[in-house]
């Protein structure tokens, strides 16, 4: 992953974080990605101080991040490069996440269920995003917002109201209703 994290910092105007199990880390407390990440997703994310600097801590994944044109640039190297070696997928407009392969949300959940018990079909998973597909794909049922990703929209069970409209919200809350 240190390989493939160098290769990142290459990327013109791109950004990026390394993720680990308690806390993020950027490699500029001044940098656009660091400030989302703190104050518009709230991370527990502290500054390496440059891009040659890596944390102690072991890495899951890391995010490239860049305002435009995102996919663009990690396609024309860094993809092809780390084809098969790293797993790479869109997390939105300006983000790639990228972990080792068969690290992904699907697994993830997979290890949930298997550790608590519950079914595939007690699961109802919503996304957005193709870095959801993995985790949509293991759920008994799934649902994309309106404004999701084609890909998403074409592999779940339901399409509901966008972020905006308070799909996910309004989805749980049917479900819950229907529970009682």
């Amino acid at each position: 992953m240190r390989e493939a994290w160098a290769d990142a910092r290459k990327i013109p105007d791109g950004d990026g974080i390394l993720c680990a199990p308690q806390c993020a880390y950027a490699p500029d407390e001044n940098s656009e990605m660091f400030r989302l990440m703190k104050e518009n997703y709230h991370y527990s994310i502290e500054s390496l101080h440059g891009w040659d600097t890596l944390p102690d801590a072991p890495v899951t994944k890391f995010t490239l991040y860049r305002k435009t044109d995102v996919w663009k640039y990690v396609s024309k190297e860094f993809l092809p490069k780390w084809e098969g070696r790293m797993h790479c997928s869109v997390a939105g407009e300006w983000w790639i996440d990228c972990a080792m392969p068969g690290v992904n949300k699907g697994t993830a959940l997979q290890i949930i269920m298997e550790r608590t018990g519950i079914s595939r079909e007690e699961v109802l998973a919503t996304g957005d995003n193709p870095n959801d597909l993995e985790m949509l794909q293991a759920a008994g049922s799934s649902y994309a917002v309106e404004s999701a990703h084609p890909d998403v929209k074409a592999a779940v069970d339901g399409i509901i109201p966008s972020y905006e409209e308070m799909g996910v919200l309004k989805l749980w809350q049917q479900v819950l209703k229907e529970a009682e």
